[in-house]
């Protein structure tokens, strides 16, 4: 993007307006009859193939009109977009969805707009349904959905007609938490496969954990530009809250001294997240949405380590809704895997058959180098499906049967 430039025009209620400020005795401002303001006013940026770039900023400083620019929704009055590769752009969940037609013909209209055949629209079609898990309502049309399912619909189409460039705008907040989970999980699988990602959104960690660089806007003109973690902390800094100037008050009459009571036990604090934005970022969880009970396992995790670990150590903890941990499953156990690293690190983990109780699987991401923590922070869930034991964390395959007359009793694992 070169020098981009967009202008705005006011809604046309100047007229009642000035009515307004006449009925008052005030006089309209000077520049009212200018009528125009400008969104974005000089930006130039470039996205590299396969990068995610965030853009940041308040509100009205011009980010979703990039977007938009971008999109091709508007034209901008100077400069130049420059975009190779087909792009799919979410500006607003949903939209382009018509609401007298069902939700497998938006999704197909959606496919043939995008130029793909008969057979790749019944492949997206497929993809989409199970991906935003609207079931049977798929055939309802979408004028009878809520503003949730028609959100995870439009987010579902647009991940799965393969764009070589996607454009979101605050779109990471969609659905209960398991699905905004898989959402991201979704984002980062395309990221590893290339596409480039341009995202609008004013959450700053899902921007640290999913980009590479950030676009800092501000009153519709760039404030910096570089790697997120530098850009992000700048603007931080910029918007901390001010602290207010002390109140003065009365002194207060004074108190007959008390008993210096003994010191508060400390207590010490659960663990929260750890996220070390100069040492770790990307991290990321490829895991299915749910297994059955007794099934294998499989999941590929990985980040970026933005130097070199002597003593890199990368671990998985599978927590219970109880916030049991049911297992901990680390590199550092593994020959081979010990030891240093450095730069983009990926890996893949299966378990046969855990036997885990059925019920969600919170995964938390744990990176240390050497004694100290770089990273930790829930990375996803995964559904074990079945009939809950009455108790337990784990559900074993043993087999119990009587013992000898004198009370002995024997129980063996079976296979």
């Amino acid at each position: 993007m070169k020098r981009h430039a967009r202008s705005g025009r006011l809604p046309t209620r100047r007229l009642l307006r000035e009515l307004g400020l006449a009925a008052l005795g005030r006089a309209a401002p000077a520049d009212a009859d200018a009528g125009e303001f400008a969104a974005v006013d000089g930006i130039s940026f470039r996205v590299e193939r396969g990068e995610a770039v965030a853009l940041i900023g308040r509100n009205g400083c011009g980010k979703t009109t990039t977007l938009k620019a971008i999109a091709g929704l508007v034209r901008p009055d100077a400069g130049e977009v420059e975009v190779r590769g087909r792009v799919q752009a979410l500006v607003a969940l949903g939209a382009g969805f018509n609401d007298e037609l069902s939700g497998a013909e938006n999704v197909v209209n959606n496919a043939a707009v995008m130029g793909l055949s008969a057979a790749e629209a019944a492949r997206v079609l497929r993809k989409a349904t199970g991906f935003a898990e609207i079931g049977r309502f798929i055939e309802a049309p979408v004028g009878t959905y809520s503003s949730g399912m028609r959100a995870r619909l439009g987010f579902a189409v647009a991940v799965n007609l393969s764009p070589d460039v996607l454009l979101l705008d605050e779109i990471l907040g969609v659905g209960d938490l398991a699905f905004q989970q898989k959402c991201f999980t979704r984002l980062q699988r395309l990221r590893r496969a290339g596409v480039t990602i341009l995202l609008v959104s004013h959450s700053l960690d899902q921007v640290s954990k999913l980009c590479d660089r950030a676009v800092w806007l501000d009153g519709g003109k760039l404030v910096q530009e570089g790697p997120v973690s530098e850009v992000v902390r700048a603007y931080r800094a910029a918007h901390k809250p001010r602290k207010a100037p002390p109140e003065v008050l009365e002194p207060a009459p004074a108190k007959r001294p008390e008993k210096p009571k003994p010191p508060a036990k400390e207590r010490k604090p659960l663990h929260g997240p750890v996220v070390a934005a100069d040492a770790v970022r990307n991290v990321w969880l490829d895991a299915p949405a749910g297994v059955g009970a007794g099934e294998p396992i499989r999941l590929g995790f990985g980040a970026v380590l933005e130097r070199r670990f002597e003593a890199f150590n990368f671990s998985l903890e599978l927590h219970t809704r109880f916030g049991v941990v049911a297992a901990e499953l680390s590199t550092a156990a593994t020959p081979g895997l010990a030891g240093a690293a450095g730069g983009e690190v990926a890996f893949e983990l299966e378990m046969p058959a855990p036997e885990f109780v059925p019920g969600p699987l919170v995964v938390m991401g744990v990176i240390h180098e050497g004694g100290t923590c770089r990273f930790r922070d829930r990375l996803g869930v995964v559904e074990v499906r079945g009939e809950p034991p009455p108790r337990g964390v784990v559900r074993p395959r043993a087999t119990i049967r009587r013992g000898d007359a004198a009370g002995t009793q024997n129980a063996e694992r079976t296979p």
